[in-house]
């Protein structure tokens, strides 16, 4: 069976849900590269894993910029990639669409409540447009991302939802969970809740 040749794009500089989600997504995995800018910290879980990259200019933290597309545009050119795999990455769109010879996936892997005026005529159908024109398929990680962009004009058929898969974690036993309140001093009769996330307001800790 041919191995289909998939090229991922993602923009972030840190490690975020996106990052452990495509580091998930990758293991095991053949026929797969990955662009990210240069430095990203997303690297070295990269190399452990064996997973071909490419660290390019002008990607980080912007969805979009003519130079990203121009760079990107030339690593499509060499890898030929089947797929690309956005995550985020406007720019990633645009040069896979000017590079024709693929499938554009992207994955909205965050909710950002759309402001008023990106719901309204003519915004939300500039938005659907561009979304339909630059995505043959569209995965949000949530049914709130989904109702983010069906807000924003996105067609309904076009997005799937699937959630994010993780590893099995580990569960702990009464007597390992007895010493780890001992060694960062919580009482034994405390109920404890983590939240680990990236202290961001979109990430809603004031809430919890």
């Amino acid at each position: 069976m041919k191995k289909i040749r998939v090229l991922h794009i993602i923009t972030d500089s840190n490690i975020g849900g996106a990052g452990h989600h495509l580091l998930a997504l990758l293991k095991n995995r053949e026929n797969v590269k990955v662009v990210l800018p240069t430095g990203a910290l997303l690297i070295p879980s990269l190399k452990k894993l064996e997973i071909p990259y490419v660290e390019l200019p002008y990607l980080a933290e912007k969805s979009f910029s003519r130079k990203a597309v121009s760079v990107l545009l030339k690593e499509m050119k060499n890898f030929k990639p089947e797929i690309v795999h956005t995550h985020a990455a406007l720019a990633g769109r645009v040069a896979a669409r000017l590079y024709r010879h693929c499938k554009i996936v992207h994955t909205r892997h965050s909710v950002f409540e759309p402001k008023s005026w990106q719901t309204r005529f003519p915004m939300r159908q500039l938005f659907g447009a561009l979304n339909q024109t630059l995505s043959d398929a569209i995965i949000a990680v949530s049914p709130a991302a989904r109702d983010n962009l069906l807000a924003l004009g996105v067609n309904e058929k076009k997005i799937h939802v699937i959630f994010n898969g993780m590893p099995k974690i580990d569960s702990f036993t009464d007597d390992i969970i007895v010493k780890l309140k001992e060694k960062y001093n919580v009482p034994p009769n405390d109920f404890v809740v983590v939240q680990i996330a990236r202290l961001t307001e979109v990430k809603g800790h004031e809430y919890v």
